[in-house]
């Protein structure tokens, strides 16, 4: 089996089964890559979501202070953190 840099010092020299091998293996990391870039995705679309649901309940929270149904020492961690993920929604 050929490798990549074998075929990189000596592309004139290349076999038609040696390419056959290597376009074999840029064939596997390209699938590979784009498994894991797939999952990444993924991963991020579910990230997304679960911070928009917390930026929501954040929002609800805010909405509580502002009817003073939450004590004043709570509502500043509230809005602390709601001004925090308003940042992070903003970049999104």
């Amino acid at each position: 089996m050929v490798s990549i840099d074998e075929a990189n010092n000596n592309p004139q020299n290349i076999t038609e089964q040696q390419y056959l091998e290597l376009s074999q293996i840029f064939k596997e990391q390209m699938e590979n890559k784009s498994f894991e870039l797939d999952k990444l995705k993924r991963e991020h679309e579910d990230l997304s979501k679960n911070f928009m649901s917390l930026y929501g309940m954040l929002r609800m929270m805010d909405f509580l202070i502002q009817n003073g149904e939450i004590e004043m020492e709570l509502a500043v961690l509230i809005e602390v953190a709601r001004g925090f993920a308003s940042d992070i929604v903003d970049d999104l």
